[in-house]
C-alpha cells in the first residue's frame, strides 16, 4: 500500500471516529440546555433552579472528566492486546466515578438548602430548587455508571453505540419534558420537578440499553460483577499519579466558573436567569 493510500485509509478512520465522538458530546453536555429552554415558559424562578442545580452538575462533570483520563491507559492497554489490564484500568475508572459521585451526592444532599441559598435569594425558588436537585442527585448516581461504559468504549475506537444510545436518550428527555413539565399527553403538570423526572427517566433507558449492550455483545468491559473492584492499588497508584492532577485541575477550574453563577445569584433571580440563558 502506497503512503498516499495510507493516508486515505488514516482519514477515513479518524472521521469514522471523530464525527461520531463530536455528535455524542454535543448529545451529552446538551440536557441542562434542554431543560433550561423547556422550563423556560415557567418565568424566570424556574429558569433560576436549573441555573443552580446545573451548577452543582457541572462541577462533578468536569471533575469526572478528570477521572475520564483513565481512558487514555485503556486505550493503551487495549491497542497492546492486553485484556486484563484493560479490565482493571476500566475497574479503577468505574470506581472511581461512582465513589467520587456518592461523595458528593452525599455531602449536597446534606447541604442542599444552604448551597441553593447560595444561589439564589428566593425562598421560594430554593425550595423549587430542594425537590430538583434531590432528583438529580439520582441522575447523577446513574450516569457515574453509564457514562464510564461510554467513555471506555470510546477510549477503544467503540463511539456508534454510545451515540445512537445518546440520540434515543436524548429524544425521550425531550418528549418527556414537555409531557411532565406542562402536564401535556394525559400526565400532570409537575412544573420544574418535571424536567427531573423526565432526565431520570431518559437516564435509566440510556443506561440499560448502554449496558445492556456491553454486556450482550461480549464486549472487552463485560466484567462479571464480583470482578468489577478487583485490582491492586499499586496498579490504581500507578495510574492516579497521572489523572490526579487532572481531576485537581478540573475540579478547581469548574468551583471557578460556578462562583459567576453565584454572583449573578446575589442580584436576583432574574439576573440568575439571564445568565443561564446566555
Amino acid at each position: 500500500m502506497s503512503s498516499s493510500e495510507l493516508h486515505t485509509e488514516f482519514r477515513q478512520n479518524l472521521i469514522k471516529l471523530v464525527i461520531p465522538t463530536v455528535l455524542q458530546m454535543l448529545i451529552g453536555n446538551s440536557f441542562s440546555l434542554v431543560n433550561t429552554l423547556m422550563v423556560g415558559g415557567l418565568g424566570d424562578t424556574a429558569i433560576a433552579v436549573v441555573a443552580a442545580v446545573g451548577q452543582i452538575g457541572f462541577i462533578l462533570s468536569m471533575i469526572l472528566s478528570g477521572v475520564y483520563g483513565i481512558t487514555a491507559f485503556i486505550t493503551q492497554f487495549h491497542g497492546k492486546g492486553d485484556r486484563a489490564s484493560t479490565q482493571k484500568a476500566f475497574s479503577l475508572m468505574l470506581t472511581s466515578s461512582i465513589g467520587i459521585t456518592l461523595a458528593l451526592a452525599g455531602a449536597v444532599c446534606v447541604f442542599r438548602h444552604g448551597i441553593l441559598t447560595a444561589f439564589i435569594n428566593d425562598q421560594e425558588a430554593v425550595a423549587y430548587g430542594v425537590h430538583y436537585l434531590t432528583i438529580l442527585l439520582v441522575v447523577y448516581l446513574i450516569n457515574s455508571v453509564k457514562d464510564t461504559f461510554g467513555q471506555a468504549l470510546g477510549s477503544i475506537g467503540m463511539v456508534k453505540p454510545t451515540l445512537i444510545v445518546g440520540i434515543i436518550s436524548m429524544s425521550v428527555n425531550v418528549i418527556l419534558d414537555y409531557a411532565l413539565i406542562y402536564g401535556k399527553f394525559g400526565f400532570p403538570a409537575y412544573g420544574v420537578e418535571g424536567a427531573a423526572y423526565a432526565t431520570l427517566v431518559s437516564s435509566v433507558i440510556s443506561s440499560v440499553a448502554l449496558i445492556g449492550y456491553v454486556y450482550a455483545r461480549k464486549a472487552v468491559f463485560n466484567i462479571p460483577f464480583k470482578s468489577l473492584f478487583s485490582f491492586k492499588l499499586s496498579f490504581a497508584r500507578s495510574l492516579y499519579r497521572t489523572t490526579m492532577p487532572l481531576v485537581v485541575h478540573e475540579g478547581l477550574w469548574s468551583v471557578g466558573n460556578m462562583l459567576y453563577a453565584v454572583a449573578f445569584g446575589y442580584m436576583g433571580v432574574a439576573a440568575l436567569a439571564t445568565f443561564q440563558l446566555s
